[in-house]
């Protein structure tokens, strides 16, 4: 019998490129986010993130700059709606 392991959309490589505690902990509640089928907005962001505003503000700009996540379009209510993209996408630090 043969167990299957969820698919989960986390990847093990965040932990090798060197990143703050902060970013590592946005990647891995989009991860959830995605996991669970919600939208990454940043209303739901800030829903599930417990630290400061700028901290979380710092973390998704790093996210962004080095292709973690991608800007994808805004929802109709001034949400900007987030991607998470493949690791083969993303860009060293």
């Amino acid at each position: 019998m043969t167990i299957e392991k969820p698919k989960t959309s986390m990847s093990q490589e965040i932990f090798a490129l060197g990143f703050d505690t902060e970013t590592i902990s946005l990647y891995l509640l989009c991860c959830g986010l995605v996991d669970i089928g919600d939208n990454l907005t940043d209303r739901t962001l800030q829903g599930v993130w417990n630290g400061s505003e700028e901290a979380m503000k710092t973390a998704l700009d790093k996210l962004l700059r080095h292709g973690i996540l991608r800007q994808a379009v805004s929802d109709g209510e001034n949400q900007t709606v987030y991607r998470l993209m493949p690791q083969d996408r993303w860009k060293a630090p």
